[in-house]
């Protein structure tokens, strides 16, 4: 093997053992307005934790509010994040 392809083979090695460490996405659960200039969505993400076991098991997820300024053209500034919840079971919320 050249230097070439060990190095390209390294480089895509590194860069998809990182994709691996990345936090699961957040989910947009609801959005709403809050006044003319405010604008409100819940998203939840998986917490990596779990109750119960074998076919009984229910992954946890934390839950967000994100505040954010709604602009006149529809876009959005200066949005704040707060984890309000954590590992919660989907169904009880």
């Amino acid at each position: 093997m050249n230097k070439r392809a060990a190095i390209v083979g390294l480089c895509a090695a590194a860069t998809f053992a990182a994709a691996g460490c990345a936090p699961p996405p957040k989910v947009l659960r609801s959005h709403r307005y809050f006044g003319p200039d405010k604008t409100v969505q819940t998203y939840m993400q998986l917490s990596g934790e779990a109750v119960s076991s074998g076919d009984n098991q229910v992954r946890l997820f934390n839950y967000f509010l994100r505040v954010c300024n709604q602009q006149a053209d529809n876009t959005t500034e200066e949005c704040k994040d707060k984890e309000v919840l954590s590992n919660v079971h989907p169904g009880s919320i």
